[in-house]
């Protein structure tokens, strides 16, 4: 192989990795645009069933839901977190995950690793 091709090579490679990287950050942006409504969801849902009564507040930092009176304090940030490690997060279920972790620990409970 001489010069001309590996350097053709080398940028075929280049232009791979960034087409990945902006694929990714759109990903993660289409994502991250759909924390509210995984909240919503959850929430919604959790009303529904009679399990949380109160009002819920999701806003730019936090969202907030009673669950059986205790209430709960969830971080947007840790989900915009896990999407960053994980663009192809169930954002559904890491909300649900988050939620029955916070409330276990809030009334006591340990967290299973």
């Amino acid at each position: 192989m001489n010069l001309v091709e590996m350097l053709e090579l080398a940028n075929q490679e280049k232009e791979k990795i960034v087409k990945e990287r902006a694929d990714r950050q759109i990903k993660i942006r289409r994502a991250q645009e759909n924390v509210t409504d995984a909240f919503r969801n959850v929430f919604d849902a959790l009303s529904r069933a009679g399990i949380s009564t109160a009002p819920t507040s999701i806003g730019s930092k936090s969202a907030q839901i009673d669950v059986y009176k205790v209430p709960l304090n969830l971080s947007i940030k840790y989900v915009y977190d896990a999407i960053e490690r994980d663009p192809d997060l169930d954002l559904v279920e890491f909300v649900k995950d988050m939620v029955h972790k916070s409330y276990r620990s809030n009334i006591g409970l340990k967290n299973e690793a």
